[in-house]
């Protein structure tokens, strides 16, 4: 064998054999930045592709200084344009952030985003609803509000997948409860889609068909040959419903839908069902107090936030918002439909602004959870 032979061959072996890693470098990370400021508070949201877990975030004056090292180790699962990504949200609050600082993203310890804030402050790429929340509310609008305020029931309830606690289907008694009972607005969990276990029920729908509402339904993941996750039915119209896929072995939800009370009015209502690990449901603890330092003007969060109301989350939730059950000689009620249970781990969170009028934990037995119900003036 010639030498020049042999050394196109073992050029030839080398690059067959480089590790596969090499071939994704960092250059080809693709990074968006969106940033939008309520008040004096200012949220940047980090969209990367779905392999990207991990980050560091640099803020730095305009002087060249360092303000903020923020690491970020837990993100959400977002749609935009068809598209998923990780995102990542950095907020103002507590931090000394302002819209002529700098930000600097990396990955791995490589420099992967770098812009000015004033410059991707109400981005085009910001989703119709996030810009109309800036200027939604006018004079006019605020009185109008005051004078036509309307009385409108609130639920939560984790179904169970339509069973109770000895796997009997509930489905029709669910419906006939939401009924009797006149909710107007109600989160779900541990709703089915098409699930063999519970004979391929598409059950939301079925609720609400037979109760004439609109619905979202919020997939978590692919169960059994169908879906498995959150549900919000409604008698208002829902408008820029969406699914926040939040981390965890078991995938959890953080479904978000306006409420288009009326012309003027539109709540925003989220629901969840937090994870039973520790560390898994710290993340999505992080998450959800960052969505709601994001959309916490006349919202309502609901949910099984499977720990009671002396977890420190929670602490933090009820200095953000009004926790309804936490106000009432009920706090103590337990919505965990099991012997000897008295543990309160299903909620209904809401803006400080909103007026409650009742709440209740309704002790029905068509779940392994009973029902929360709150009368709100809105």
């Amino acid at each position: 064998m010639t030498k020049k032979r042999f050394l196109i061959l073992l050029l030839t072996v080398i690059i067959l054999n480089i590790p596969p890693h090499y071939e994704n470098t960092f250059s080809q990370i693709s990074v968006t930045l969106k940033a939008r400021q309520k008040n004096k508070d200012i949220f940047i949201q980090i969209l990367t592709s779905l392999d990207v877990e991990k980050l560091k975030v640099e803020i730095i004056s305009e002087e060249g200084i360092i303000k903020n090292i923020i690491y970020k180790d837990y993100f959400t699962i977002r749609e935009y344009s068809g598209k998923r990504y990780n995102e990542f949200v950095v907020s103002s609050k507590g931090k000394d952030i302002v819209d002529t600082d700098i930000i600097k993203v990396y990955y791995n310890t490589k420099l992967i985003a770098e812009c000015d804030i004033s410059s991707i402050l109400y981005s085009i790429t910001e989703k119709a609803e996030d810009r109309v929340l800036s200027i939604q509310y006018s004079a006019n609008d605020i009185n109008d509000r005051e004078e036509e305020k309307k009385l409108i029931r609130i639920a939560t309830y984790n179904i169970h997948r339509g069973r109770d606690k000895v796997g009997y289907s509930n489905l029709n008694h669910i419906g006939e409860f939401i009924k009797s009972y006149n909710i107007d607005i109600i989160g779900l969990q541990e709703v089915d889609k098409n699930v063999s276990r519970t004979n391929f029920e598409d059950q939301l729908k079925i609720l609400a068909d037979k109760l004439e509402m609109y619905y979202y339904f919020g997939s978590n993941k692919r169960f059994l040959s169908g879906e498995y996750g959150n549900g919000v039915l409604s008698r208002y119209p829902l408008q820029n419903s969406e699914n926040i896929i939040m981390q965890g072995k078991e995938p959890r939800g953080l479904l978000k839908t306006n409420v288009l009370i009326d012309k003027n009015r539109r709540l925003n209502f989220m629901v969840t069902h937090l994870g039973l690990d520790v560390n898994e449901r710290q993340k999505q603890f992080n998450s959800i107090l960052e969505y709601v330092g994001l959309y916490e003007e006349d919202l309502i969060l609901v949910g099984d936030f499977n720990v009671t109301d002396n977890d420190p989350n929670i602490i933090k939730i009820q200095q953000k918002l009004n926790d309804v059950g936490d106000k009432t000689i009920y706090r103590y009620v337990n919505t965990l439909n099991v012997f000897r249970n008295e543990y309160r781990i299903d909620y209904i969170f809401t803006s400080k602004s909103i007026k409650i009028n009742r709440y209740k934990v309704e002790k029905v037995q068509y779940s392994d959870h009973f029902p929360v119900i709150v009368d709100i003036e809105y």
